[in-house]
């Protein structure tokens, strides 16, 4: 049974749609959001898995606004009023960079970073690459202090936590959802690392691919992968231009399970042969374009579900948006033919608009990772969340408001109150900013 990380979107959840590749982000930006409503959303998913039997290790999301990027960018001085003014001008200035403080989306933890096992690594340790998530500036903001929190909340010694691999050019990585760990019959571990640029496929035309071929290639190494056990695929240049920022939106594996488009990656044929000589028994679940088409694909974001192992049968967890015509067909055709033996759809219409599906919600760590006990997830600790959400959270947030400093006093005051909740030492405020 896997273990998860999983987070919430915080209080300045908000639509800039300044994502880049990401069709959903750009087709949402500057629309109203709700931030509470996204909250509880995430919440029912977590509660589902938690009925399934997964394990999830939640972490508090990362304070806001992160003021980093207006300092370095001369909008910032000393004070809260001089807080308000540099918002008002960096709003007018620099949207953008205005944005990237207020990102909510440490949400989709599958971005932390990249993650193998001990006895896939020479290190002989649990590991885990933080992802440096180059490729826009809203998300390279967010493995520093997801670090710190790391930190400060393994326990025993269980888990070997890299810094990211620097911001070059030719180095950008996005963590999990470029990566997937596929199992053979004795428990080793094949690991599929997918690029969006600079390998096998040639360059997409109408969105850049973030990935890039050596960001993968040293991800392996500085993990003490045997290379040998390593994959490094490209992603079908048609399924970027599509809008499939990330490999995960048009492939989800698990163990001895494959899900994909039939457009996914660059020479898929080969690859799939390669995979099956080398897992006998994976399951390989391909849909042809003539059921679902890319577009729909990453428009009911079917290829974001998680394939969930619950005995000796396969859940799949999958967004609402796959309940129903084209997408449902599918989905009834993976169940007829036992490629799946149960599904569950989910409402994250929050998430989705802003371009995450449920594998986009949660990072797969190995089952011998501890954190603090209080970040276990559990029933009252859900109902606790959703309680305080209700309390600390805006029901709505236009971008417009993020040039508001009591948006910010918001923020802080929901934040101290979360730790108070969690029972979290006064250090922690220090590990959850930049």
């Amino acid at each position: 049974m896997p273990s998860e990380i999983v987070s919430l979107p915080g209080p300045s959840h908000h639509y800039a749609g300044y994502a880049p590749g990401n069709v959903a982000s750009a087709a949402h930006g500057g629309a109203l959001s709700r931030p509470r409503l996204a909250v509880l959303q995430c919440l029912q998913r977590m509660r589902l898995l938690l009925d399934l039997g997964v394990q999830q290790w939640f972490l508090p999301p990362l304070a806001r606004p992160d003021l980093r990027p207006l300092t370095a960018a001369g909008f910032l001085g000393d004070g809260a009023q001089q807080m308000g003014a540099a918002l008002r001008e960096a709003q007018g200035a620099a949207p953008q960079l205005l944005s990237a403080c207020w990102s909510a989306a440490a949400m989709w933890t599958a971005n932390l970073g990249t993650v193998a096992p001990a006895a896939d690594r020479k290190q002989g340790r649990d590991g885990l690459l933080l992802a440096n998530l180059a490729a826009a500036t809203h998300r390279a903001l967010e493995w520093q202090p997801r670090l710190r929190q790391l930190t400060a909340a393994v326990i025993d010694n269980s888990l070997d936590m890299l810094p990211a691999l620097p911001p070059y050019a030719d180095l950008h990585d996005e963590g999990g959802a470029n990566h997937t760990r596929l199992v053979d019959a004795e428990g080793r571990g094949l690991h599929c690392l997918v690029d969006g640029r600079d390998g096998a496929a040639p360059p997409s035309q109408r969105f850049r691919g973030r990935q890039s071929r050596s960001a993968s290639q040293a991800v392996a190494r500085r993990l003490g992968l045997d290379p040998g056990q390593c994959l490094f695929i490209s992603q079908h240049p048609a399924a970027i231009d599509a809008g499939a920022f990330h490999n995960d939106v048009v492939m989800v594996g698990e163990g001895s399970r494959v899900l994909l488009h039939q457009q996914a990656w660059w020479q898929q044929d080969e690859i799939l042969e390669q995979l099956q000589r080398r897992i006998p028994q994976l399951r390989i679940a391909c849909i042809p374009s003539a059921q679902l088409s890319l577009d729909e694909a990453i428009q009911c974001y079917l290829f974001n579900s998680q394939l969930i192992p619950v005995a000796d049968q396969w859940h799949l967890v999958a967004p609402e948006d796959c309940a129903v015509g084209r997408p449902r067909a599918v989905v009834e055709g993976l169940l007829a033919a036992g490629f799946i033996h149960a599904v569950h759809f989910c409402d994250l219409r929050q998430s989705m608009d802003g371009g995450g599906g449920p594998a986009c919600l949660r990072l797969r760590v190995p089952d011998g990772l501890r954190l603090l006990p209080q970040l276990a997830l559990s029933h009252g600790l859900i109902t606790s969340l959703a309680d305080w959400a209700e309390a600390h959270y805006p029901e709505e947030l236009q971008p417009s408001q993020l040039a508001d400093p009591a948006l910010a006093a918001r923020c802080q005051s929901a934040m101290h109150e979360l730790y108070r909740l969690l029972d979290l030492p006064p250090s922690w405020s220090e590990a959850d900013h930049g």
